[in-house]
C-alpha cells in the first residue's frame, strides 16, 4: 500500500514482504557480493555484519549504510539468508560467536572450519538488549532469541537489559520474557543493577 519502505514497514509484523535471493540475475547478484565484501573489508568488519543498498537500473550497486551488526529476531535477513545455505537459527548463532572466541584466541583448536568447544567449562556469555535508541524494541527481540538459541551445554547465558538512560541492568526468565522494553523497566530494581566496569571480570563475551 506504499511506495516507500517506511519505519511502519521496516518494524511492523506484516507489513512488508522479504525475498531472498534478490529478484534480479545471478550476475548481478555476484556483482552485489563482490561489493558487499569489499565493503566489510574496507569498515574494518570481522565475523559479520550488514551491507544496505540499492541495485540500480544501469546494474550499479550503491551502498547505503555499513554495520558491523545485523538485527537477529528470528525473522531478519541473516536468518534467512542462513536458512537458504541449510543453516538453522541455532547453527548459525553458535557458529558466529565460536567464530570469534576462535579470532579472539579464546578457543585455539580449529577443525575443518569448525572450533572445539572445551566442555568442561561453559563460556559465559552476556547478550546487550534494549538501548536507547528508537531500536530498542527490536534490539529485545533479537537479544531475547540470541538467549534462547544458545546452546545451555556451551553457554552460560545472562541477559543484560540497558534501560534507556544506559543503566545496565541482569535480567530473570520472567523479565526476558516481557513483550516491551517498557514492561521491564517497571519490573528491574537496584538490586538488578550491574556496572559496565564488571563485564570483563563477569563475561568471557558480550
Amino acid at each position: 500500500g506504499t511506495h516507500l519502505f517506511d519505519y511502519k514497514q521496516k518494524y511492523m509484523p506484516g507489513r512488508n514482504s522479504k525475498i531472498t535471493p534478490a529478484r534480479c540475475s545471478k550476475q548481478a547478484r555476484e556483482r552485489i557480493k563482490e561489493v558487499a565484501l569489499k565493503t566489510n573489508t574496507i569498515s574494518g568488519f570481522a565475523t559479520t555484519s550488514r551491507i544496505d543498498g540499492f541495485l540500480t537500473k544501469e546494474g550499479e550497486v550503491v551502498v547505503l549504510d555499513a554495520q558491523s551488526i545485523t538485527g537477529m529476531s528470528p525473522s531478519t535477513f541473516l536468518f534467512d539468508q542462513a536458512a537458504e545455505s541449510g543453516m538453522s537459527h541455532t547453527q548459525l548463532i553458535n557458529h558466529l560467536i565460536e567464530v570469534d572466541l576462535y579470532r579472539y584466541g579464546l578457543k585455539s583448536i580449529r577443525i575443518k572450519g569448525s572450533v572445539v568447544v572445551d566442555q568442561d567449562k561453559k563460556i559465559r556469555v552476556g547478550v546487550l538488549l534494549g538501548g536507547d535508541s528508537h531500536e530498542r524494541e527490536i534490539s529485545l527481540d533479537s537479544g531475547r532469541n540470541v538467549c534462547y538459541k544458545l546452546s545451555s551445554q556451551k553457554y552460560e547465558v545472562t541477559p543484560l537489559f540497558v534501560r534507556a538512560d544506559m543503566q545496565l541492568f541482569e535480567l530473570m526468565q520472567k523479565h526476558l520474557i516481557k513483550n516491551k522494553t517498557n514492561d521491564i523497566v517497571e519490573l528491574v530494581s537496584k538490586k538488578d543493577e550491574i556496572k559496565w566496569a564488571d563485564l570483563p571480570s563477569r563475561f568471557d563475551f558480550i
